[in-house]
């Protein structure tokens, strides 16, 4: 993936079933129908980043569905004021086989929240041991 998204977005569009796709983001919820939208209007960011995978498990749940969670870490990605930002993030995926093609029909893309403030961590440095004590 990121050889495909380094200079565009246009290739990352196979990997997503755009009529069937939920997702729950840092944007908040996408309802079914509403994800093309979502991602001409987001993915844009993710071109010239890195992505970083850790701890990725895949299930197979059938001949044709898959579910998968991981830790992901976005690198370069660009702000709208051109500042470059990262991001690390748990994610859970619920794929589908159609046409032949593994595609993505749903995504929760999750932070560490500190419980004390309340504020989420966008780059997963909280320490969960102290992020639960009241």
């Amino acid at each position: 993936m990121n050889k495909e998204f380094n200079a565009s977005i246009e290739p990352g569009r196979k990997f997503y079933n755009f009529p069937e796709v939920v997702t729950f983001d840092i944007f908040g919820f996408t309802g079914r129908g509403a994800f093309k939208e979502h991602f001409d209007e987001t993915f844009h960011y993710l071109s010239n980043s890195t992505f970083q995978i850790k701890d990725i498990e895949v299930f197979a749940t059938s001949k044709t569905t898959r579910y998968a969670h991981m830790y992901q870490r976005l690198i370069g990605g660009t702000a709208d004021d051109g500042k470059i930002f990262e991001m690390t993030y748990r994610i859970t995926e619920i794929l589908i086989k159609a046409n032949g093609q593994w595609q993505w029909v749903h995504e929760h893309v999750s932070f560490p929240t500190d419980m004390k403030t309340m504020k989420s961590d966008p780059i997963c440095s909280v320490d969960p041991k102290k992020a639960f004590q009241f």
